[in-house]
């Protein structure tokens, strides 16, 4: 008894001040560690949880781990990831853990109903629990990175917005990863207010694709859609593309806690025709947008019209200020480079608002 009690006391003091278990000194971010081990449960020290039982396999930290776990327990057991701690306007409806009622973690419970097996995993901690009172053990292997949270490594919280793509204005969206040059494979692991669907985006694609799904924000610049729906709130997903976002088909606000973590980065690469083609075979003009959508649309009269994209209005000598767009688009500039973009009134007010675009160059 003294020994389980001495062993509980010691993990919720882990839980509880997690600063300095893990040191970015004394730590390779690029280097995988690789442990293994066998564990005997405690009671979950968590509220509303102390009839539960807990074996943490890696202790809250500042950084992202991500990784795979592979285990065989003496019982089914359920898989769990933490992330945070939230801040004070982040507990917003997604499962939360919590020993004190003010340190608050976003809570990914996986329950395979299974006693081994293999999990892919990202968040600021690692556990395995049951339901049950009685303690179980678990032996494990484990190979992750632990890295600091910088650029697309990320652990965090957001609420979702207005879909800007065509075709979704009734949807939500939290756009996790935004559009890039880059093609990235990873991990995510989630906790939500309500069940999401996962989305990536490829592209911008060229005008030899025909991708069975796409998504636009203006119908110019089109990516591919890959969209999965595990009908859950919680969970993880091995996800590849140039964005990455969750996502739900109503009109209401939801929240996502959530931890990212790459495991390759494709840059694109120049052919000689003067494409960028990354290795899944998307094109893009060097402009960054996709070539040959002439913005057609038609009159009255019945007669084809056209107005040029921004960047051929440009590049024919048209100032920046005095771009046209087709009818019902407006006229925004990219904060980052400048161009210029023709996109729907409510896209265009999103985008600026999120600081993304810009109303004049």
């Amino acid at each position: 008894m003294l020994k389980t009690t001495t062993i509980s006391i010691v993990i919720l003091s882990l839980i509880l001040f997690p600063v300095g278990l893990s040191s970015n000194a004394q730590m390779d971010p690029m280097k995988k560690t690789t442990s293994s081990g066998t564990l005997e449960s405690v009671q979950d020290p968590g509220i509303g949880h102390e009839t539960h039982q807990i074996a943490i396999i890696l202790p809250p930290s500042e950084n992202v781990y991500a990784g795979t776990l592979t285990y065989n327990a003496s019982e089914p057991i359920q898989l769990i990831s933490l992330h945070g701690p939230l801040a004070e306007d982040q507990d917003l409806g997604q499962p939360i853990w919590t020993t004190d009622g003010e340190t608050k973690f976003a809570l990914t419970f996986v329950d395979h109903e299974m006693s081994q097996g293999t999990w892919n995993f990202a968040g600021n901690a690692l556990a395995v629990h049951t339901k049950n009172t009685e303690p179980f053990t678990v032996d494990y292997s484990l190979e992750y990175l632990e890295t600091p949270i910088h650029g697309i490594i990320m652990s965090g919280t957001m609420q979702s917005i207005q879909d800007p793509g065509l075709g979704h204005e009734g949807h939500q969206i939290i756009i996790i990863l935004q559009p890039g040059d880059n093609v990235i494979s990873g991990t995510l692991t989630y906790s939500a207010s309500e069940p999401i669907q996962l989305v990536s985006l490829r592209g911008p694609v060229g005008l030899d694709e025909q991708p069975d799904m796409t998504w636009t924000p203006d119908g110019e610049t089109i990516f591919e859609l890959t969209f999965v729906d595990p009908e859950n709130a919680m969970g993880t997903w091995m996800f590849s593309g140039n964005a990455l976002a969750v996502h739900t088909k109503h009109t209401d606000q939801f929240t996502a806690s959530f931890s990212v973590h790459p495991n390759q980065m494709t840059p694109g690469m120049k052919g000689q025709d003067g494409m960028m083609k990354g290795q899944d075979g998307m094109m893009k003009g060097q402009d960054g947008m996709m070539k040959g959508q002439d913005g057609m649309m038609t009159g009255q009269d019945g007669m084809m019209k056209r107005t040029m994209p921004p960047m051929k209005q440009m590049k024919s000598g048209i100032a920046p200020q005095d771009i046209t767009c087709n009818e019902g688009l407006d006229l925004i500039f990219k904060s980052h480079n400048g161009k210029p973009v023709c996109v729907k009134p409510f896209t265009a007010s999103v985008l600026m608002e999120r600081g993304w675009a810009m109303s004049s160059p």
